[in-house]
């Protein structure tokens, strides 16, 4: 492996070189790898024992265009190396932002090292650290901590775009820990319009970028403001009291995306246990008309995000103690409840994550990139045939054609229909496959191994250009390498199917048209030949 070429100091405000790292750092174990880089565990020479930043995390980025396993990875932009780092530095870590410890640069490399968030992102979390149920103080002191890092970046001109529970992590697997707000990969700034001088209204933005489910209704309209922000933490904050509904994904994001809608009616939404102060803030953050919705430091008073009371581990930044007296909501009060299946709701929706992710893997590994080509054309088909229709609109029609999901049992049907009936049945064999059927399966995730993904039928395929940030990469690619290697090898266990998919397969190892030839699962098509499936993907480095 290598750099076919290096590069220029990109970040003006590197603390050091290469050496000057080595100097002060010890690398550990490694947390993720993704074509981009790695990111590391390390240990601080300059903490003191006992110091909570003794053990960091570094992300170390290669700069130039890397060979890796008879594979070619372009290098990320400098002007998104420093806009990241930018944003990351100018935050400085307070309001529940993940905090930048610093950056050093050689030649060849950038190494970002931050504080180190042991308890996982906002799923696993509140399934682990709350596996008995949360408690509505709680609920509320995340809702608070999150609010406060999006008034910090507000205050900051600065708009994340892809808030969301894989982006918010905690610094430890306990209750009561602090959030992180992290990955700025797809954050912009935003700075006053030079063309309305004195103006008080907010910037308007017009570029595409984060996640179907967590988008304001104006960003897919590619018209918004900071307040496009405040709708995804109110979607994040559906998500933590009542799972993801993966059962039920078109109907909530329909529900969410009409301008007439009643909250409590939401799919797996515990209204019984909730407080009428609670609904009342998510109706403020899901404000269909972005122009009326509250500003973060609108919500920061209300009363549901004074429920809890301030623990040590909560933000102690000064503005927390002075954010105003409590807005009192009008209606009956609800003494705080413990939400019991909000645990088992998240635990149930990463074990159907795994699923998803394994059945990704197995169709990329398994389907030529012609049949894939065919597959992606196929589920995509009602964005062709919509195209002329007004996407801004409201129907049912354009929310399918935003959300890009497609129920399991309805994947399993297009393969049939393009002659791929023994993929499908090794999806049948892998565990549970039975009772996923009506589960959504997010088809966008096949785009990244199409021939031409950026011109795929749908204008919201470019938004996959902006999910390359090396955080989210980082753990989809490790996921996805294990997600492979279990696919194959549990669909074996059902039989010749899978067996004679397999010969199939490497029948046709001389095709062109593979989908390994440029994707990450490069090394596959190699070694296919003279290697077994399992020794294959234990053996494939591009993760």
């Amino acid at each position: 492996m290598g750099c076919s070429s290096s590069k220029q100091n990109v970040i003006d405000f590197a603390r050091g070189n290469e050496k000057d790292f080595h100097e002060r750092f010890v690398e550990e174990e490694v947390l993720g790898q993704g074509e981009f880089g790695v990111v590391k565990q390390c240990m601080d020479l300059h903490a003191r024992d006992g110091d909570d930043n003794k053990h960091l995390a570094v992300k170390i980025l290669r700069k130039g265009i890397t060979w890796k396993d008879n594979t070619l990875f372009m290098p990320i932009k400098p002007e998104a190396l420093k806009l990241e780092c930018g944003i990351l530095k100018d935050l400085g870590g307070r309001h529940c932002i993940l905090e930048l410890i610093g950056v050093w640069e050689s030649p060849s490399n950038l190494y970002m090292v931050t504080e180190q968030c042991d308890g996982g992102e906002m799923m696993q979390y509140v399934a682990k650290a709350h596996n008995e149920g949360i408690h509505t103080e709680d609920v509320s002191r995340i809702a608070m901590e999150l609010i406060s890092a999006v008034n910090h970046c507000n205050d900051h001109g600065v708009i994340h775009r892809d808030i969301k529970p894989e982006n918010i992590m905690f610094q430890r697997s306990e209750p009561g820990s602090s959030l992180r707000l992290i990955d700025f990969g797809c954050a912009c700034r935003d700075a006053p319009d030079p063309a309305v001088p004195n103006s008080q209204d907010p910037s308007r933005h017009t570029t595409f970028a984060g996640t179907p489910f967590y988008i304001s209704p104006e960003m897919f309209q590619r018209n918004y403001t900071h307040k496009t922000d405040i709708w995804s933490v109110g979607i994040t904050l559906y998500v933590l009291v009542a799972g993801y509904p993966v059962e039920q994904l078109q109907k909530a994001f329909n529900l969410l995306q009409s301008s007439d809608r009643n909250l409590r009616d939401l799919p797996g939404m515990p209204k019984d246990e909730l407080p009428d102060s609670f609904f009342e803030m998510l109706h403020k953050m899901l404000t269909y008309k972005h122009k009326i919705r509250h500003s973060a430091d609108q919500i920061l008073p209300t009363e549901f995000i004074k429920l809890h009371n301030l623990s040590e581990s909560a933000p102690t930044d000064e503005h927390l103690d002075t954010l105003g007296p409590l807005q009192p909501s009008g209606t009956g009060k609800k003494r705080p409840n413990l939400l019991v299946s909000t645990a088992y709701r998240h635990s149930a929706y990463l074990a159907y994550e795994t699923f998803e992710r394994s059945v990704t893997a197995l169709l990329a590994a398994v389907l030529l990139r012609t049949h894939l080509d065919e597959l992606v054309k196929k589920l995509s088909k009602p964005v062709v045939d919509d195209q002329s229709q007004d996407t801004s609109s409201n129907s049912d029609t354009a929310n399918k054609m935003r959300l890009q999901v497609i129920q399991v049992q309805q994947l399993k049907k297009a393969l049939q229909e393009i002659n791929q009936t023994e993929c499908a049945e090794m999806i049948n064999n892998l565990p549970n496959a039975a009772s996923y059927d009506g589960y959504a399966y997010h088809w966008k995730l096949l785009m990244q191994f199409t021939e031409e993904q950026s011109n795929k039928t749908s204008s919201y395929a470019r938004q996959a250009e902006l999910d390359n940030s090396m955080g989210r990469r980082t753990r989809s690619l490790l996921t996805l390498r294990k997600a492979q290697k279990d696919a194959l090898d549990l669909s074996d266990h059902g039989g010749q199917h899978a067996a004679n998919a397999q010969r199939k397969r490497q029948n046709n190892l001389q095709d062109n048209s593979s989908v390994h030839g440029s994707s990450m699962f490069d090394g596959l098509k190699r070694k296919k030949r003279n290697a077994k499936k399992k020794d294959v993907l234990n053996s494939s480095s591009h993760f």
